[in-house]
């Protein structure tokens, strides 16, 4: 399958893989456990969904695994931060961009492998389900547009805050090459994600994996939940001057 190819040849031979357990990362380290020795590195707070997903479908692959575990605090002071680095203090960024924050600040190996990139590229937002075909082109389309030209920069200014180089095979052009050959509802299908599903499957990626949804990683995070809480009570400290 040429888009298996495309992909296995866009991950490098080294790095870590930010892992949550989902369809997009599981697929991603599947494939770079078959070139080398790779770990994961899933974030989250104590006994948030990603914390126990990611240790589950680690261990149906044989991946090391690396959990980072957060706190209030650590919400608190990597919000500042990514505020700081991003310059911008809008909630939903921020919170996008903390696992990726904290896997960058741990991470012992210079290469992040992200599986950034195939939302867009497959359907995956729950936005998607509702548009007729016309539009789903269209906003597919723009959404990748906007992600290549923009959104990827802000991933690539957390890591490199910690030295870090960010790899996105997703968004390898090899990869681009092949899949953006089909057409948007191609690779959504009925539901979402039903191409990559069906790449996993012909991968041999382990059922389990590529038929499971999985939230957002800063909802599975548990990491919005904490940060709604945090500036709302920034907002109450201040408001109490």
């Amino acid at each position: 399958m040429r888009e298996i190819e495309a992909l296995k040849k866009a991950i490098p031979d080294y790095g870590v893989i930010a892992f949550s357990g989902g369809l997009d990362s599981s697929l991603i380290a599947y494939l770079a456990l078959q070139k080398g020795n790779f770990t994961g590195y899933v974030v989250g707070l104590e006994g948030s969904h990603d914390i126990m997903w990611a240790e589950r479908a680690a261990d149906l692959m044989g991946l090391p695994l690396k959990k980072i575990v957060i706190d209030e605090k650590d919400v608190e002071s990597a919000y500042l931060s990514i505020k700081k680095i991003l310059g911008t203090d809008n909630l939903v960024t921020i919170s996008f961009e903390m696992p990726l924050y904290f896997v960058a600040m741990h991470a012992d190996e210079h290469i992040i492998i992200s599986g950034q990139g195939a939302d867009e590229i497959f359907g995956g937002y729950k936005r998607y389900e509702a548009m007729d075909d016309e539009i789903l082109e269209r906003e597919m389309e723009k959404d990748l547009r906007e992600l290549l030209n923009g959104g990827i920069n802000r991933d690539r200014s957390i890591a490199e805050h910690f030295g870090k180089d960010l790899i996105t095979p997703y968004l390898s052009e090899e990869f681009l090459d092949v899949v953006l050959k089909r057409s948007a509802l191609q690779r959504k299908g009925r539901g979402r994600k039903d191409m990559l599903r069906e790449i996993a499957r012909e991968a041999g990626l382990p059922e389990e994996l590529y038929r499971k949804e999985k939230k957002a990683a800063q909802y599975g995070s548990g990491i919005m939940k904490v940060l709604k809480k945090t500036v709302k009570k920034a907002e109450n400290n201040r408001s109490s001057v």
